[in-house]
């Protein structure tokens, strides 16, 4: 009985991250936002203890965005084609990203690593960007649509914010084009030096 509670969960899980990720890709094709926070908010209630998958949940003291992270990882083993269509699109951004990297004949974009400075651990959970109410996927904005491509990147510190916590800065290239990319890091790491690390 408790083995069938607990594939019972796990399908509940794998489902809510389906929706989740189907929402994202609407959002996407149609310019608009996710609203991150009300699917968060449907997350499926912990059942009692007892049941494996939910005791490791609570054991890792896990909040709802990490529970999808995990269910991202299990989901090609449980639902294989709900991964399809981040397939199909990571070819579609791959061309796109490639063609602006032609427009501009640029050998690499250099952005911020996050839209804001990184939170407190503590503050992760829920914080502020630009005066509106954000949760930690929000800090992967910046990052995630690159690496979704499969394009070479490469995360640097440079700086730190006036709470003492870590400011990056993202490099991003073509494919095959490591070298460069490796190249121009290491110069950026070298005007920006060694920082101490956050606290310190």
């Amino acid at each position: 009985m408790i083995q069938t509670h607990n594939a019972q969960f796990i399908e509940k899980e794998a489902a809510w991250l389906t929706r989740w990720l189907d929402e994202r890709l609407r959002a996407h094709a149609e310019g608009g936002e996710v609203d991150t926070a009300r699917m968060l908010h449907h997350a499926p209630p912990l059942p009692p203890a007892g049941v494996a998958y939910c005791d490791v949940i609570r054991a890792a003291e896990l909040g709802h965005a990490e529970r999808l992270v995990l269910m991202l990882a299990f989901l090609p083993h449980l639902r294989p084609a709900a991964l399809d269509p981040l397939l199909i699109r990571s070819e579609a951004l791959q061309r796109r990203f490639t063609d602006a990297f032609a427009r501009t004949d640029a050998a690499v974009h250099i952005f911020p690593t996050t839209p804001c400075p990184a939170p407190r651990i503590d503050e992760q959970g829920k914080f502020t960007v630009a005066g509106k109410e954000a949760s930690d996927l929000t800090l992967s904005k910046n990052t995630v649509p690159t690496s979704g491509a499969g394009l070479p990147g490469i995360n640097i510190p440079i700086g730190l914010s006036s709470a003492g916590l870590p400011i990056g800065l993202e490099i991003n290239s073509v494919s095959d084009n490591d070298r460069t990319l490796l190249d121009v890091a290491r110069r950026v790491q070298a005007f920006a030096g060694v920082l101490p690390a956050p606290g310190q």
